[in-house]
């Protein structure tokens, strides 16, 4: 699996999706507010989960094993109110290693140019 082409292509999926987003809202009339309409049309994480997943399932995870819950399941704990997104993934990403889930973790911000450019978060 060539990893680096991958999540290019899965982060400039996610900028693309939200783009798609955006103008479903535009043409639909129903506009939020800033930068909301681009994330609320679901599809903008897609590529990202499917590369997350096929990694998972190459380290020998069991592909039903490989999911995630939503807040009707489970409370979502108060360190996470307020927080903004790139926040909370550091944070979910420094406790999941602390807590000895994950070996290890990695979080990457990317921009929205015509060059993807990725960068690894302190």
């Amino acid at each position: 699996m060539d990893l680096e082409k991958r999540l290019r292509a899965a982060v400039q999926s996610y900028w693309d999706a939200r783009s798609k987003n955006k103008e479903k809202q535009i043409e639909g009339g129903k506009i939020d507010a800033g930068t909301r309409g681009e994330v609320t049309g679901a599809s903008q994480m897609g590529a990202m989960e499917v590369l997350v997943a096929d990694i998972l399932c190459q380290a020998e995870l069991n592909k039903i094993d490989v999911k995630s819950n939503k807040e009707p399941y489970f409370k979502v704990n108060p360190v996470f109110d307020k927080a903004s997104y790139s926040r909370r993934y550091e944070l979910l990403c420094r406790r999941l290693v602390r807590e000895r889930v994950y070996s290890s973790a990695r979080l990457v911000m990317a921009t929205n140019s015509p060059r993807t450019k990725l960068t690894p978060a302190n």
